[in-house]
């Protein structure tokens, strides 16, 4: 009897953990661009369809949003075969990069510099945060793992 209680319980557990759900606002890791549009709050609409150069990878979905007081022009990337698996914000105007980095820091786990990169981990949705300190203070969200990490731009 009470194997099976701990069998019922773990099997819970496991059901809950389940649910967990990663990605950035309404927008989850893996889904499709309809999906994005569908649970989306800031209602990403279709970029254009323009032919991207063989080095380019071009965005899907467009929005823009304000965050950690500025305003961005976000950019939503899809992998063939994985949905959604990144999510860039770039600044509408010049920012200082350096509130940019403060607000990161102040919100999320800071892990330190990669390539140029500044990188936080946001651990209540399971993101990857990088500031890129090359790009205009573009900030960019993608899954913290690597089934969603190869399919879009990091």
């Amino acid at each position: 009897m009470r194997t099976m209680l701990q069998l019922t319980l773990f099997i819970f557990l496991l059901s809950l953990a389940g649910h967990a759900t990663a990605g950035w606002r309404s927008a989850e890791w893996g889904m499709s661009e309809r999906q994005v549009r569908k649970s989306s709050d800031i209602k990403p609409y279709a970029a254009n369809s323009r032919r991207a150069a063989y080095w380019e990878i071009l965005p899907q979905l467009l929005s823009s949003v304000r965050f950690g007081g500025f305003d961005f022009r976000v950019e939503y990337y899809f992998g063939e075969n994985t949905g959604l698996t990144s999510i860039r914000l770039k600044p509408t105007r010049t920012i200082w990069c350096l509130d940019m980095f403060r607000y990161l820091t102040q919100n999320y786990i800071y892990r330190g510099v990669e390539e140029n990169t500044y990188i936080w981990h946001d651990k209540k949705n399971g993101n990857r945060i990088q500031l890129s300190r090359f790009s205009n203070c573009t900030v960019t969200f993608s899954a913290d793992n690597d089934k969603f990490l190869a399919g879009g731009p990091q």
